[in-house]
């Protein structure tokens, strides 16, 4: 049973590496077969891009709006997030994540295996930038993102566990999940300012 569960452990994140393309440009990088740069058109008909807008996340920040559909025939990764810039019609991806929902004590050892799987196959020459995010102005401030960043040269990566409180999940239907986050530069610049309105 121990043999069958490292085994599974080894197969499963060998496939993530699968899904992300060897690089040091974030804009090379790939989640199920998209990267940044992409209009949204490209892999989404109009009808399912519309029905993913009625559930559209908005910030008070709202230069950008996150829009997030299923995955169809998925290798890794059934939920994916796309970051797109208000008012623009060809819907580029400035940042893409794909999640998982799963148990927060399950979601922390799968990223730490992801942190050092990218550590040893991609980015053995660059800092880990690990911090929490305590998400004060969602539900009642209690919910906490745990994050690993690796900053590239005009963009970032970056992996997390984010644990929501039982009134986020109530309030708002949260689950607690894992994500991989691929963003460039100017994304992220702008997350730092999401909820200043």
């Amino acid at each position: 049973m121990l043999f069958m569960r490292t085994f599974l452990s080894i197969f499963f994140f060998a496939l993530i590496f699968q899904s992300i393309a060897k690089a040091n440009n974030i804009k090379d990088f790939v989640i199920e077969n998209v990267s940044l740069g992409d209009s949204l058109f490209k892999h989404y008909n109009e009808n399912e891009i519309k029905l993913a807008k009625t559930k559209k996340i908005d910030y008070p920040n709202k230069e950008f709006y996150d829009l997030q559909l299923d995955v169809n025939n998925f290798e890794i990764w059934p939920i994916l997030s796309f970051s797109l810039r208000k008012d623009e019609k060809n819907l580029l991806i400035h940042a893409l994540a794909g999640g998982k929902l799963m148990d927060i004590e399950d979601c922390k050892v799968q990223k730490k295996q992801i942190i050092k799987d990218l550590k040893s196959v991609f980015f053995s020459g660059l800092t880990e930038n690990k911090y929490n995010y305590t998400y004060k102005n969602i539900a009642d401030g209690k919910s906490i993102a745990y994050i690993s960043d690796f900053e590239l040269s005009n963009g970032s990566l970056r992996v997390y566990c984010t644990d929501w409180s039982e009134i986020a999940e109530n309030e708002n239907g949260y689950a607690d999940n894992l994500r991989l986050e691929i963003g460039t530069t100017e994304y992220f610049n702008w997350l730092n300012t999401a909820y200043n309105g």
